[in-house]
């Protein structure tokens, strides 16, 4: 499986960061590959300040190993980056929008 730049293969765990399209953001990720053809994808920080959802998905790619999951999980927990290093709470640094309330979003769109 490859996910950005992270090439990762059943029995791994991997973190890194995903490139977004257009704006120079990274969002941090964590990808646990167990046997198995299921995905399941754990996001936090939608909201920046939305702090213990963070917290439980960083604690969440710590502790998971891929002989616990069937499949596999990739885990984002901070989406808004930019957000959570300005501390504008709920809203996205460069474009001022809740992206709560942006998805699925646009190819053509803002941050």
């Amino acid at each position: 499986m490859k996910l950005g730049t992270l090439e990762i293969h059943r029995g791994e765990k991997k973190s890194g960061y995903l490139k977004v399209k257009g704006c120079g953001l990274e969002l941090p990720v964590t990808v646990i590959r167990g046997e198995g053809k299921r995905t399941a994808l754990v996001t936090a920080g939608i909201h920046s300040a939305e702090y213990v959802g963070i917290q439980a998905a960083v604690e969440l790619a710590q502790e998971l190993c891929p002989e616990q999951v069937k499949g596999t999980v990739i885990i984002v927990p901070l989406v808004n980056v930019s957000g959570f290093a300005h501390r504008t709470m709920s809203m996205v640094y460069e474009d001022g929008k809740n992206l709560n309330r942006e998805f699925p979003g646009a190819a053509e769109g803002t941050a």
